[in-house]
């Protein structure tokens, strides 16, 4: 029996089966034969950050998250099932996904430009219009060798900001009020919107009608001519503790530049260099010198006297002393800071004098020792220096 032509076509439609969506596979294959070997290389969508359940490149899930494209030419996966795209074209795949990461780094900086969109930036940000705290200031002064070690007022001559007496800070003539400026409402920037490659992009800077202070002054005041503060030199007088050395640093406090709108002046920072001595020298809280012996007393031994920081004091050089013997005055070094009890020592090297020339009758006196040193070093046992 012939069947029409409506009949075969509701036929056919009943005998297909049913149509379903294929879900969207991440790996896409495509197969090369070369040299009669078959390898398959395939295309992995990658997913960093967290996505949403079901996200895709093409997904509004994604958000921020970028997607990597990874090419593995020796991945070995099972064949592609219905209603994968084999072949896919690479080239699209790799332009959709820098479409989609230049359009998540194009709202990133939108969203930073307008203040984190309410995370935590706040939109324009408002300059601080009260007193703010005054620069420190540093000074390097020189000292004496002797000061350093035992201490002293020492003169210091600055030149600092200090804040007008006739306006008290603020620049204003006394009985004016400031106005609000108009270029930015008072909140001292101002913000400036400027096209890029990678979308709109904002600025904020200082307002250059304000200056940045928010409010514009019509009459200024005649002592300061509206800067609040003026330039001014003293003379101080510090106190320089014992036991300083070079490189230590005095803190005085309130003795730096006035802060702007009448605010505390900051700190005043004295750096100290200590000058050298002739005779001295110093390695922390000890010191350094040497004195000089003839070689007979050197030999014979005697007292001399050695200068310190104190004063001379006698110094006994025993029998027998060595060229470059060191010996030691215990308490005659510098003294710690903030403990003057406990002081350093001073080291004194003796330096023996040995003449280039003699007279007969020192030559005739060095023959007789040079004899007596002779039989000593025989083993006689009865030399000059066994006398």
């Amino acid at each position: 029996t012939s069947l029409s032509d409506s009949q075969t076509h509701s036929l056919s439609l009943s005998l297909s089966p049913p149509l379903r969506p294929q879900p969207r596979q991440p790996l896409l294959q495509r197969q090369h034969r070369r040299g009669g070997r078959e390898r398959r290389a395939c295309l992995v969508l990658r997913l960093r950050g967290r996505a949403g359940r079901g996200a895709r490149p093409g997904n509004a899930q994604l958000g921020p998250h970028a997607v990597d494209l990874v090419h593995q030419p020796r991945c070995r996966v099972a064949a592609a099932p219905c209603g994968a795209r084999p072949r896919a074209r690479v080239r699209h795949r790799r332009h959709v996904l820098q479409r989609h990461r230049s359009r998540d780094r194009r709202r990133r900086e939108r969203e930073r430009g307008r203040g984190g969109g309410g995370g935590g930036g706040g939109g324009r940000q408002r300059r601080k219009q009260g007193p703010q705290q005054g620069d420190d200031l540093r000074v390097d002064v020189e000292i004496d060798f002797m000061q350093a070690i035992f201490g002293g007022d020492e003169k210091v001559k600055i030149s600092h900001l200090e804040t007008c007496t006739t306006c008290t800070g603020d620049g204003m003539k006394p009985g004016t009020r400031p106005r609000t400026c108009g270029t930015c409402s008072g909140s001292g920037v101002v913000t400036q919107v400027a096209r890029t490659p990678l979308g709109m992009l904002q600025q904020q800077s200082a307002c250059p009608q304000c200056q940045g202070s928010g409010q514009i002054v019509d009459e200024v005041c005649g002592g300061c001519t509206g800067r609040g503060r003026l330039q001014k030199s003293k003379q101080l007088m510090i106190n320089v503790p014992a036991g300083v050395d070079s490189g230590s640093r005095l803190r005085i406090r309130k003795e730096g530049d006035a802060g702007p709108k009448g605010g505390p002046p900051g700190d005043l920072y004295v750096f100290l260099t200590v000058r050298p001595h002739k005779e001295f020298k110093r390695d922390g809280s000890d010191i350094y010198s040497s004195v000089k012996v003839s070689y007979v007393d050197a030999i014979l031994g005697c007292e001399v006297e050695v200068n310190t920081v104190d004063g001379p004091v006698n110094l006994k050089v025993p029998t027998g002393t060595q060229p470059e013997t060191v010996m030691r005055l215990e308490g005659k070094g510098v003294p710690k800071i903030g403990a003057k009890d406990q002081r350093g020592t001073h080291f004194v090297t003796v330096k023996v004098n040995i003449p280039t020339s003699v007279s007969g009758d020192d030559k005739e006196m060095l023959e007789k020792l040079r004899k007596g040193a002779s039989v000593s070093a025989a083993g006689a046992g009865k030399g000059f220096f066994s006398r």
